[in-house]
This record gives structure tokens, sequence and C-alpha cells, in this order.
């Protein structure tokens, strides 16, 4: 039940469904759920998708 809701409330917000597969359209499933933030940082950090720190800005030019 929880599965059919969240994917609704996505149809209705994103207006697309987050259970078809954008490639082939077929039917995907939820094989797991990560929601520990570590690991969610350390999966997306070695896609290269983590958001680096950020670094102090650059020198003035004014002097």
């Amino acid at each position: 039940m929880f599965k059919q809701r969240w994917a609704e409330l996505i149809k209705k917000v994103y207006e697309a469904d987050p259970l078809l597969c954008p490639r082939y359209g077929g039917t995907m499933c939820i094989i797991a759920l990560i929601d520990q933030p570590e690991v969610i940082e350390k999966i997306l950090t070695h896609l290269g998708l983590w958001p680096h720190t950020a670094h102090a800005p650059p020198p003035s030019m004014v002097a």
C-alpha cells in the first residue's frame, strides 16, 4: 500500500511514473530502501554525484 501511495504522489507532483522504466517502458520494482545518510553519501560520492564541500571565494581583485 505504501508503495502505491508513494508512486501516486510522485506522479502527481512530477507528472512521471517513478516505477516505469524510462529506457524500455517496463514496470520497475523497488528492491531496496537506503535511508542511512552516510550510506547515501558514500554511494553518491562513488558515482561522482555528491556535491563537494564549498571552497572559499577567490581573493578579491580590488585592492
